[in-house]
């Protein structure tokens, strides 16, 4: 591999991870243009819940993660990630790691967290890497007790909360 070949692999694979994290970044923060934005037009998701098209996945994503959502906090680590190139399509196995904790005060509604991978089928178009298959693998999951009630010792001004939404401390 020349040095234009290894420069033009190492831009595609950072292109990829970006698009990766700018999906956790949007899922996290309910901010689905964000999520559209990194997939391609006619992409599809297979997430076990909702296997189907680009605008019905995103409908998912206003169910799970708006205003009247059972969850309300979330985090897509995503780890371990393997990239496999082969011109304009790149086949993706990364790890996920993804806590989720209930918009319940009252600590009724357990915390969950699951772990598995997403295997992607990137393509680049136009010079724009993003997702144009996507299946989500669940290796495991558990559920835990409610921490809601854990801040609860702790004075809320000292504390920078994060919120599902365009008032995170992200945004300010």
């Amino acid at each position: 591999m020349d040095r234009d070949e290894m420069v033009e692999e190492l831009w595609a694979r950072e292109q990829i991870r970006d698009c990766l994290y700018r999906y956790s970044r949007g899922i996290d923060r309910y901010d689905v243009e964000l999520v559209r934005s990194c997939y391609h037009d006619g992409a599809t998701d297979a997430h076990g819940v909702y296997n189907g098209d680009l605008e019905g996945f995103l409908e998912l994503v206003h169910r799970f993660r708006g205003p009247s959502s059972d969850y309300g906090i979330m985090q897509h680590v995503i780890t371990n990630t393997l990239i496999e190139r082969d011109g304009d399509v790149a086949h993706v196995e990364s790890y996920l790691y993804n806590p989720l904790v209930a918009r319940d005060p009252e600590g009724r509604l357990p915390d969950v967290v699951f772990g598995g991978r997403f295997l992607d089928r990137f393509e680049c178009r136009d010079g724009r890497w993003a997702i144009a298959e996507r299946r989500l693998v669940y290796d495991y999951s558990r559920v835990r007790p409610s921490t809601a009630k854990m801040w609860d010792e702790w004075p809320a001004e000292n504390i920078l909360f994060g919120r599902p939404d365009g008032e995170d401390p992200l945004y300010r």
